[in-house]
Order: structure tokens, then C-alpha cells, then sequence
């Protein structure tokens, strides 16, 4: 069976033959929130995805930020809530970093069963649009940065969340240390380990800052 993708089981055997240490993969798919989803599978099935697709099911595509579903995507109900095949993108098979035992990670594209690409599915939709620019002569470029909070696990005496403390010397700040360079000093082994994991999978990830709230960092 041809992949509609493009992707080829020649690239899966050739990572296989590389990495014999990675024993499981996580399959993903990513659905309109930009969130992963999909399953996690063993070494032995990854050849088989490559040369015939993986079924999952088509609500994925349909389900809202906290995973329920969207009733009203018709993506449920109205489709007996059943499976569409997903396909390898070409090119992102990498292994993650820092998982144990050794894992690797492959993005997918939902697809029709007769291989036509799933309208819903929000990479080929972003697909489709880059094509309408491209035949216009036009090539869109984009820099995207990650603003996230780094969390305690326990609350303070108010039940509320509060800042980590600072992996190197166990600091924690409450007040706001925009642009700070010595208050990101202090979770430097962290950010080492998310550029480790970034270059693993071909991510150009750069530069990082401290930002306008405790406990704040944006990459």
C-alpha cells in the first residue's frame, strides 16, 4: 500500500537499523487544540504503520482542549464514531530524549481510507494553505515562542501554586524576575535537558527568558 503522506518503510527500516536500542515509539497526532495525541506502540509495529497506516479514531480531529468531544464537529456520532487511517509525516521519526527504556516519536496525518487527505486534520489543513501561497509565489515564515510556568508540587498554606524552587541552589522567588539571567541560572540543568530534547528531534529551539511573573519563562 502506497502512503498517501509519502512517507516509505525504507525510512523506518533505516531508524530501526540506527537505534536498536529504542524499544517502543509514540505514534502522534495532533489535533485542533495542537495538542498529541495517539498511542504509544512497540518496536515490532513500527514497520507495519510505515507500510499500511494505523487506524485511530476519526473524533480525535473532534474533541475540545480537555479531550471531551465536540458533538456539534459531526466528527462523532454522525460518523459511528469510526477509524480513518493515519499516515507517517515524512521525516519525523526521532528519538526522544531522556526516556527510559529508549523511546522514539512519530507525527501522523489522518487520511480517508481510499487516501484522501482528512480535512480536519489541522497539519494537512496548514498544508493546504502553505500549497494556495506557494502558487501565488509566496512562501509563509513564522517564530513561535513557548510561554510556560515552572510549578511546585506542593501549595502554600493558602491551598495556592506556587513558584519551583531553582534546581541548582533551591531558591524560589514570588515577585516577578523579567529578563533575569541570574534567576535563570538557577534552573539551567532544565533548560539544558528541554535543548537536548529540542535538538534530538531537529527543533530549532533558542533563545530563553525570564518573564513578567514568578515562576514565568518563555522559549
Amino acid at each position: 500500500m502506497t502512503s498517501p503522506s509519502g512517507s516509505t518503510p525504507t525510512e523506518a527500516k533505516a531508524f530501526l537499523d540506527a537505534h536498536p536500542e529504542i524499544e517502543a515509539f509514540d505514534i502522534v497526532l495532533t489535533d485542533a487544540n495542537g495538542i498529541g495525541r495517539g498511542k504509544i506502540v512497540r518496536r515490532h509495529e513500527l514497520m507495519g504503520i510505515f507500510e499500511g497506516g494505523r487506524h485511530l479514531p476519526i473524533s480525535i480531529l473532534g474533541l475540545d482542549i480537555t479531550g471531551e468531544d465536540v458533538h456539534e464537529t459531526g466528527l462523532v456520532w454522525d460518523t459511528g464514531d469510526g477509524d480513518l487511517r493515519a499516515w507517517p509525516i515524512p521525516g519525523t521519526l526521532v528519538p526522544l530524549h531522556g526516556t527510559s527504556p529508549p523511546r522514539g516519536q512519530v507525527l501522523m496525518a489522518m487520511y480517508h481510507l481510499d487516501g484522501q487527505p482528512m480535512s480536519s486534520d489541522p497539519r494537512l489543513a496548514l498544508k493546504r494553505q502553505v500549497e494556495r501561497l506557494a502558487a501565488k509565489g509566496l512562501h509563509p515564515a513564522g517564530a513561535f515562542e513557548l510561554e510556560f510556568f515552572l510549578l511546585a508540587n506542593e501549595r502554600d498554606a493558602d491551598g495556592k501554586v506556587q513558584p519551583a524552587h531553582a534546581v541548582l541552589d533551591g531558591r524560589r522567588s514570588a515577585k516577578t524576575e523579567v529578563y533575569s539571567v541570574d534567576h535563570l541560572h538557577g534552573m539551567e540543568p532544565l533548560f539544558s535537558d528541554i535543548y537536548a530534547a529540542a535538538k534530538a528531534q531537529g527543533i530549532p529551539a533558542e533563545t530563553v527568558i525570564s518573564e513578567y511573573a514568578p515562576g514565568q519563562s518563555e522559549l
